[in-house]
């Protein structure tokens, strides 16, 4: 996980901490600046990072990571030195832009983050593959997971070296059927169910205070700033996918690609400026957020209202 660490840490980015605190009002709003995350996510997040026993000054710190059960348990140790600055401690903006990496970036980068976890990005063996099945499997016998373990060698392993690597890992994943591995890896943090809720909880709260509604934003037509937010954020993923639920084809995707070739941030938003000029004056925000929805990026949609 390592080579995602300058991912998640503040390396050359503004540090939120160094010129506010979680007492402070702009706690959370500066944080979704720095970060690039909806207020509603960071606030979720929040709630979770002070469940995970961060300090006043909003930092995990070294004593609380060298307590169980942090401290006895090698996957958490080695999330930890992922995420740990020089000093030791984790700072809530780095577990945000963790969080945002989970939800945001590939399924291959994911499968190779989880890869790290399993032995620091080194080949995993199969002492490692009985310590993982231990843990997977707490109730099998030692000779039923033995047996578990020489077939996921045997499958993955094809170069019958002893150990696997991360490409083997990879390929063997990718080899299994989209819809069954998509579900186990999709990361939201505001699960869908919730989006509903808040978003009826929100037009209820509007009509009772007088305070803009959502209905009054979801007629406007989206600025190339908004475009290229949304772009940021699902570049990553299967563009393509919501270019269809915006009505593109895969020849008019693969055209978008060819003029960016290898810029997939570019093609995107390419391709979500065309569909605001083909739709004109009907290129509502609702429109937009309707297909982030049907295409399973929620977290993109809650950053298209206020």
């Amino acid at each position: 996980m390592g080579l995602y660490a300058s991912t998640f840490r503040e390396d050359g980015l503004p540090v939120v901490s160094s010129f506010t605190r979680p007492s402070k009002a702009d706690w959370i709003t500066a944080h979704a600046t720095a970060t690039g995350l909806a207020v509603v996510e960071v606030e979720r997040l929040w709630l979770r990072f002070q469940q995970l026993g961060c300090n006043k000054e909003g930092f995990l710190t070294s004593d609380v990571l060298l307590r169980p059960p942090a401290s006895s348990d090698i996957f958490i140790k080695n999330i930890v030195t992922t995420f740990r600055k020089d000093d030791g401690n984790i700072a809530f903006q780095t577990f945000l832009n963790a969080m945002k990496w989970a939800e945001t970036t590939t399924m291959e980068h994911k499968i190779r983050g989880i890869f790290c976890l399993l032995n620091n990005g080194e080949p995993v063996t199969k002492d490692i593959l009985i310590k993982v099945f231990k843990r997977t499997y707490p109730d099998d016998t030692e000779e039923e997971r033995m047996k578990i373990v020489d077939v996921f060698m045997m499958q993955i392993d094809d170069a019958d070296q002893g150990a696997i690597n991360v490409d083997q890992f990879v390929r063997w994943i990718k080899s299994m059927p989209y819809d069954s591995i998509s579900p186990l890896l999709e990361f939201n943090i505001v699960p869908h169910d919730i989006n509903v809720e808040a978003h009826r909880a929100f037009t209820s709260h509007s009509r009772a205070t007088g305070l803009p509604s959502r209905a009054s934003f979801s007629h406007q037509i989206p600025t190339d700033a908004i475009l290229l937010q949304v772009a940021q954020r699902v570049h990553n993923r299967d563009w393509q996918y919501l270019a269809n639920r915006l009505g593109f084809t895969s020849a008019t995707c693969a055209e978008y690609e060819r003029r960016n070739p290898g810029e997939t941030e570019e093609q995107t938003f390419e391709m979500l400026k065309g569909w605001r000029s083909r739709e004109g004056s009907r290129a509502y925000v609702e429109k937009l957020e309707k297909a982030l929805r049907e295409s399973g990026m929620n977290d993109t949609a809650l950053l298209l209202f206020p």
